[in-house]
């Protein structure tokens, strides 16, 4: 019980250090702390829902990518998984379908 709160709480300062990495607009540093953190509790939605805001985040930064859209589809199947009902999930599966539309059009235009 010792040793899984603290591998628990070892994942949980990855994810605030992820998190701080992003508000600092370090978004690929965020990414890698806060997909770590992800693999490392998968079962996390709090976890999750961040990896998705860094990579839409990045994704409005740096550009929409082959990459970018696994990412954003491997973790929006995982949050579906974990709470399909939860609201901010929902927003995300929005955002990332426009984040997918603008691409489309951007690439047509």
């Amino acid at each position: 019980s010792d040793f899984i709160d603290t591998a628990r709480r070892a994942v949980v300062e990855i994810n605030n250090r992820g998190v701080g990495l992003a508000k600092e607009g370090k978004l690929k540093e965020a990414t890698e702390l806060l997909t770590q953190a992800s693999d490392e509790l998968p079962g996390n939605l709090t976890i999750v829902l961040n990896v998705l805001h860094v990579i839409i985040a990045q994704t409005k930064c740096d550009g929409y990518s082959n990459q970018r859209q696994y990412l954003l589809n491997e973790y929006l199947a995982r949050a579906t998984q974990i709470d399909a009902q939860h609201p901010t999930v929902e927003k995300l599966k929005e955002k990332v379908q426009s984040l997918k539309q603008s691409d489309q059009q951007s690439v047509v235009a």
